[in-house]
């Protein structure tokens, strides 16, 4: 299989990309203490339901209120890996109270608590946000176990309107892989949609800027010398926003990064 639904909102309700082949939909809508907090029973029924699934397939998780699903699936990866996310968010909050896994703190708890990862990198996220963390942040940067390319920085590396732009921007992508996450690794993408620009895709929390080609062209760098462990998508509108043209949008990008993804999945 290449793609894995998990529906937690019933979101996806109207987007025909679930009905594609090589697709297996979950409806895990009847699970209760999921939504931006996953309680414990809630995380041992998701471990449960997804025990026999593979990791390394494209995983839709929903919107960015269950982006904390991204680090159930890293439990099951036994072997030293990578985590490249791409979010307008760091999703590294202290928790708010006792350990609970969140959609705003999950990264955090990876780094945390999984033996097998080598670092993390998060890619398009807003400056503002980690500087507001940067005290939380700074024994995981110091250690070389988190890196950050803000979307600030993508946007002032291209800036560029002089003749040789194209050859910059592939330079810049390759010289990211090289530098954040090197050769031989395997590595597990994780993508929240509000990254991009609100004008491709419309999610329930506040967006970046970035674009479709931005995003595939720093994941066909990052695994042109490296493998891919598996890959998650969240970032669909809520229910009250599905209005036509949103869920018409999610579902291009959907399956825009199945498609790009499926020479990876081999």
């Amino acid at each position: 299989m290449s793609s894995i639904i998990m529906n937690f909102s019933n979101v996806y309700s109207g987007q025909d990309f679930i009905h594609d082949d090589n697709s297996i939909y979950m409806d895990m809508s009847d699970i209760t203490g999921t939504d931006c907090y996953c309680d414990d029973d809630a995380a041992a029924e998701i471990k449960g339901r997804i025990g026999n699934m593979p990791v390394k397939a494209v995983h839709y998780i929903d919107s960015g209120n269950y982006h904390y699903v991204s680090s159930i699936w890293l439990d099951k990866i036994t072997e030293p890996f990578i985590l490249v996310v791409f979010d307008n968010h760091p999703d590294m909050q202290p928790p708010a109270f006792g350990d609970i896994l969140s959609c705003g703190g999950w990264i955090k708890n990876v780094l945390d608590n999984n033996g097998y990862l080598e670092k993390v990198l998060i890619i398009g996220v807003n400056r503002k946000l980690t500087d507001e963390l940067e005290d939380e942040l700074k024994m995981y940067t110091e250690s070389g176990k988190a890196a950050f390319i803000t979307r600030q920085e993508i946007a002032d590396m291209l800036d560029c309107s002089a003749d040789g732009c194209e050859e910059l921007y592939t330079d810049m992508y390759a010289d990211a892989a090289d530098k954040y996450v090197g050769e031989g690794h395997k590595v597990y993408i994780s993508l929240d949609k509000d990254v991009l620009d609100e004008r491709i895709v419309s999610t329930n929390w506040d967006q970046g800027d970035m674009r479709l080609n931005e995003v595939s062209s720093y994941i066909n760098a990052i695994l042109k010398n490296n493998e891919l462990a598996g890959m998650d998508v969240c970032g669909e509108p809520s229910l009250g926003q599905a209005h036509d043209d949103a869920v018409i949008r999610s579902n291009g990008v959907n399956r825009y990064f199945s498609n790009i993804m499926k020479n990876f999945l081999l």
